[in-house]
């Protein structure tokens, strides 16, 4: 007998899950808080079939490269450093508490954030030094690959600007990846486990949270726009680019509830586009994320059940 065909539904959660891993190892997250809660959640569930050891060995194998690479530096202990604390908190809270991945994630991410800087405090580190650190690194990660490309000079300063910004902003950035990696931790190991520990959180397109978060967006940006000194000019820019991840991820929501109308060839050819057009695309998912906050635009895209809406 042959096996049944893969339902198109199944099909579709596999196909968005592996986009989701391309996009999370492809977007500038520290790979570990992917990679520590996955290896985590396989293990607990006590791996029994050559599958599940196959991802364990894979992340493990990927996460003892990132910790391998480049030199050793203040910047990588504290970030080495985050991403076991993460693991630990965020395996502990589904394992005691088990609920939304997203919730959990969050609720983990900003107990390390208080964690680390209660830690970097005590011994004396403050944010110039890993600021400084970060900004090195990412650098000189930069010039070996500009160095050999023989960019014009034009291209090669935009990109030490970015470089720059992204040291600045590299708090938000580890907090958006551990979100999105723990959440995509649970969907991947309730995928891959025989007996996973936890339910799927369910496809990105559901994404949404409360409306009245919004409030917290609209005063960082306040905060933002004022005059302020460091480190809390930095402290501010990291919690503006926390809520404008949280937005675009719920405006990349809104597109994958549209991508199911459309031809898998038109659905590649925009997500290639998109990748050369990255800045300009993630301005148009934040404004799309925003305005759900008041037009729940997946229910206009939704087509009514059959036969009218009963009320």
């Amino acid at each position: 007998m042959t096996a049944a065909p893969a339902l198109p539904a199944e099909r579709r959660v596999t196909r968005g899950l592996f986009g989701a891993l391309v996009a999370f190892l492809f977007l500038p997250f520290p790979p570990l808080f992917l990679l520590g809660p996955l290896a985590g959640l396989l293990l607990l569930g006590r791996p029994g079939t050559a599958r599940e050891w196959l991802w364990i060995v894979a992340a493990m194998a990927l996460a003892t490269m990132a910790t391998a690479v480049g030199a050793r530096s203040v910047a990588q202990e504290v970030v080495l450093a985050a991403a076991a604390l993460f693991t630990g908190i965020f395996l502990a809270m589904i394992l005691v508490r088990p609920g939304s991945a997203f919730v959990r994630a969050a609720l983990a991410a900003l107990a390390t954030a208080a964690a680390v800087a209660a830690g970097c405090a005590a011994v004396g580190l403050g944010w110039d030094a890993i600021h400084q650190a970060l900004q090195s690194q990412l650098l000189d990660a930069m010039s070996l690959v500009v160095d050999q490309s023989g960019l014009p000079e034009a291209s090669v300063a935009e990109l030490r600007e970015m470089m720059t910004w992204m040291a600045r902003a590299y708090p938000g950035l580890a907090a958006l990846g551990a979100m999105g990696g723990g959440s995509l931790a649970v969907a991947l190991a309730a995928r891959i486990a025989r007996r996973p520990i936890v339910p799927s959180p369910g496809p990105l397109a559901g994404f949404r949270f409360n409306d009245h978060l919004v409030w917290g967006a609209v005063v960082a940006l306040g905060l933002f726009l004022l005059p302020l000194r460091d480190p809390w000019a930095d402290l501010v820019l990291n919690l503006v680019v926390i809520w404008a991840g949280l937005y675009a991820a719920r405006g990349w929501a809104i597109v994958l509830t549209a991508a199911r109308r459309w031809p898998s060839g038109l659905a590649v050819a925009l997500f290639l586009g998109a990748v050369l057009l990255l800045p300009y695309v993630l301005s148009g998912l934040l404004i799309l994320g925003l305005a759900d906050t008041w037009i729940d635009i997946r229910r206009v895209l939704s087509p009514p059940p059959p036969g009218g809406v009963v009320s």
